[in-house]
Order: C-alpha cells, then sequence, then structure tokens
C-alpha cells in the first residue's frame, strides 16, 4: 500500500533545503503543530500560511499549493 503526503511539495522542499518543520515554524511564525497539520492533510493551509512558506522556500506559492487542495481564507 502506497502512503502519498498531502502536502508533498513542502515536504520535499524541506528535505532539498535541509531544513525541518521546526525550523519552517521559527521563521515563519507559525506553530509547528499547525505546520505538520497541513503537510499531513489534517488542516487546510491559510493564503496567508502559503505566502509564508513559500516565501521562505523561495519558491511561487503555486509551487506548493495543491490544485486539489482549498485554501482556507
Amino acid at each position: 500500500m502506497t502512503t502519498t503526503v498531502p502536502w508533498a511539495a513542502v515536504t520535499a522542499q524541506l528535505q532539498r533545503q535541509d531544513m525541518t518543520q521546526a525550523t519552517l515554524a521559527r521563521i515563519t511564525g507559525l506553530s509547528p503543530s499547525y505546520i505538520n497539520d497541513m503537510i499531513r492533510g489534517r488542516r487546510a493551509p491559510t493564503e496567508r500560511a502559503v505566502r509564508l512558506i513559500a516565501a521562505v522556500l523561495q519558491v511561487a506559492p503555486g509551487d506548493i499549493r495543491p490544485a486539489d487542495e482549498e485554501v482556507a481564507a
């Protein structure tokens, strides 16, 4: 059985940049549990969160936002 990570693009970028979720949380000001919940698909990211994370990872917001994922206002 294959398991997919809902926000795999963020996970891949974190690995490429050798960055932990905790570091991403510290830099963005988002809580570590919120980051983890978004990555695991338990919470939809807000537009603000997508933009903050994209800025830290130095990618366009569209590069990390799944096409079928709803973004909370």
